[in-house]
């Protein structure tokens, strides 16, 4: 599992993301976790391009994590000093079909038979999300890839504008502390027998009742940094102390874009040489 932020503002993009993940088998019908890793790279910088990548939902396609899906993208892709003119969308898109051919091989998509109605998708959800300069742009672009489906959409549809933040992953500590509510509570109302468009509507006006209002027009891009990596920390700690197992932990990763180009914040050291496996 994962928290993936994204703040955009101004001076560029804020990236952050935690380091767990998580493995489950459905063999028995009910997911059970049986496996957390705690070192796993979700933010993830694309070679030498102003542009980074958030991974989130499932956390490996044949056996392989996504960092090692992006790193052999990427030894197939131009080399930014090489590439003349490119765009987010375009790299998006290539991406897009490059994990597609392996999610697809690894997970084959329901059957269709003819004459028969389309047997739901089921396969296990994930998510990519792109964002960074499109070559001679000065404000950044960004764009969600989302599987089963191999769908690719923009996240913000004003690229010089849109300022704010965005969560992907295990997003209801946020949406319980940012917006004032619990994600189930439209379900909630249904199950009290509310009407379901009212339910909705009920749960429009609490969201815009008692969510934190937020400025982001003008916000300086270090206190987007320390906004994202508090959100993110919230999600943690609120994963470490319910009941249950912890789904989202381990080092925090931060790093920012703009149209200087990707820097880290913060980054999860590898190890060096003369460094102790075990501590």
């Amino acid at each position: 599992m994962t928290i993936a932020i994204s703040v955009k503002v101004g001076e560029g993009l804020v990236y952050v993301a935690d380091s767990t993940s998580s493995f489950f088998d459905s063999s028995g019908g009910k997911p059970q976790l049986v496996q957390s890793f705690h070192h796993a790279r979700k933010l993830i910088r694309l070679g030498e391009y102003p542009i980074g990548i958030l991974t989130f939902g499932l956390g490996h396609v044949g056996g392989r994590n996504l960092e090692s899906l992006v790193a052999e993208f990427e030894h197939a892709l131009v080399p930014a000093k090489d590439a003349s003119a490119y765009t987010v969308e375009a790299i998006a898109g290539q991406l897009r079909d490059f994990v597609a051919l392996k999610y697809d091989a690894a997970l084959p998509p329901p059957t269709v038979i003819a004459g028969q109605p389309a047997s739901p998708d089921s396969r296990p959800g994930m998510g990519i999300v792109i964002g960074g300069y499109s070559s001679g742009e000065f404000f950044p672009d960004e764009f969600l890839v989302t599987f089963p489906g191999a769908t690719l959409d923009r996240t913000r549809p004003n690229s010089s504008g849109d300022f704010g933040v965005m969560w992907w992953g295990v997003t209801e500590p946020i949406i319980r502390l940012v917006l004032g509510f619990d994600p189930g509570v439209q379900q909630w109302f249904v199950d009290k027998g509310v009407d379901a468009a009212l339910a909705k509507s009920l749960t429009d006006e609490l969201k815009d009742r008692f969510k934190w209002s937020t400025v982001f027009d003008g916000m300086p891009l270090q206190d987007a940094i320390d906004y994202g990596a508090f959100l993110a920390n919230v999600t943690i700690g609120h994963s470490r102390f319910v009941v249950g197992p912890p789904v989202c932990g381990g080092p925090v990763d931060v790093a920012t874009i703009s149209h200087r180009g990707f820097a880290w914040v913060k980054e999860k050291r590898p190890l060096m040489k003369g460094d102790s496996v075990f501590f």
